[in-house]
């Protein structure tokens, strides 16, 4: 089984606005299980295998990038153990030592988990390029921690799911409950914003936003609210972002985030109105 191509499969999907991660790795699971016998556990399990081996290369390239002057470093210290203060020019060896280790502080701080100077080449059948010229993608950390809990997600749902149907309990009452509680919540969520001539596209609308993006992903919820909140799509009685949130966030029951300033969502906002044209969508 090439896990390593059913990766670079759902990332292709996702980018490219043909479906969210969590229904890709849902459908693939399944139908692996159904065609070859590989149970829910065992295909996750390669699928976090080969994602490991993604985040290792950025790590790997981090590392690299934090000690390469390491070498300089050591002999700066072993010129000052013996005696020697400057260099053949004069200049203190003490400041060469100074601008090293405040380099390695830097990147220390920024870390590799946001920054977008390390990446992966992945070559179109997942596998992890060693030239050039065979890379098809490149991921960030930030696109494979995505797809880490995406999985991570899927796995806990079908399992679950699957442990519920092998002891063979469901329960009648909740399920009428939920079939009834939708109608009811879509009723209210087209109270709050504004139409042309259909009030019920607000609906498929949310619904397909809800397919395309990782909502358990805070900052990319933040980011997909603050877009919606600045295109002015609400009504006047919505006057804070804050209430924004928390109506998107009932209606798709999700968690809301603890963080609801405007300013920590602009630069991720920024980056899927780029990449998502859904989110510039005219509603109807």
């Amino acid at each position: 089984m090439n896990y390593n191509k059913i990766i670079i499969n759902g990332y292709n999907e996702k980018i490219n606005q043909k479906t969210s991660y969590v229904s890709y790795f849902k459908s693939q699971a399944q139908i692996i299980k159904r065609d070859n016998f590989v149970e829910f556990s065992d295909f996750f399990n390669g699928c976090k295998l080969a994602i490991g081996r993604y985040k290792k290369e950025i790590e790997k390239q981090y590392n690299s990038r934090l000690h390469e002057n390491d070498r300089f470093l050591r002999s700066y210290y072993q010129a000052l153990q013996k005696g020697q203060t400057t260099d053949q020019k004069g200049e203190p060896i003490q400041s060469y030592i100074d601008y090293i280790e405040n380099d390695k502080e830097f990147f220390i701080r920024q870390g590799y988990e946001n920054s977008r100077d390390y990446a992966v080449g992945i070559t179109e059948d997942g596998n992890i390029a060693e030239h050039s010229y065979d890379i098809k993608y490149q991921l960030y950390y930030s696109d494979i921690d995505q797809l880490e809990k995406a999985i991570a997600q899927t796995e806990q749902e079908l399992i679950s799911n699957d442990q519920h149907q092998g002891t063979n309990i469901v329960s009648e009452a909740n399920t009428n409950e939920a079939n009834t509680d939708k109608p009811q919540q879509n009723e209210s969520i087209k109270g709050y914003f504004k139409y042309k001539t259909n009030e019920n596209y607000i609906i498929d609308y949310l619904t397909e936003l809800k397919s395309i993006f990782d909502f358990t992903e805070k900052l990319t919820f933040g980011g997909v609210c603050l877009a919606l909140y600045e295109r002015n799509l609400h009504k006047k009685d919505i006057k804070s972002f804050t209430k924004f949130m928390e109506i998107l966030a009932n209606y798709w029951n999700i968690e809301l985030p603890k963080d609801k300033r405007k300013n920590k969502y602009k630069n991720k906002k920024s980056e899927l109105i780029y990449q998502y044209a859904i989110l510039n969508r005219e509603l109807k």
